[in-house]
């Protein structure tokens, strides 16, 4: 089990690495999701939920824009606010908690029954 202090750095160093990877993508660098899951899948069990809510709902917006490039996908990911979550963000909503919720509001629009 980890200290308080371990559990921040932790957090912090996640939160780091995170924000890098976005930079990343943000200068055209992208990943293949294949990649991406076999990354989440080394993680620890709750950076692992999170790495895998992130490959959820990245393949949604997939599913409802399949035009859409690594670039644009990472767009809508991180910029674009959704009307129905106060104008949030996916990730914002993902690190919320609210993958679930995400995942089902793409489903449904792609389905034309949101917007």
């Amino acid at each position: 089990m980890c200290s308080k202090s371990d559990q921040t750095a932790q957090d912090e160093a996640h939160e780091r690495l995170t924000r890098e990877a976005l930079a990343a993508v943000d200068a055209g660098f992208t990943f293949d999701h294949q990649v991406v899951q076999e990354w989440a899948e080394s993680l620890g069990t709750d950076r692992q939920d999170f790495a895998q809510n992130i490959a959820r709902v990245i393949a949604a917006i997939r599913s409802l824009k399949p035009d859409a490039d690594d670039k644009e996908v990472a767009y809508l990911l991180k910029n674009y606010p959704l009307s129905d979550f106060d104008q949030k963000t996916a990730f914002e909503l993902i690190e919320a908690g609210r993958a679930d919720d995400v995942v089902a509001y793409l489903e449904s629009s792609r389905a034309g029954f949101v917007g």
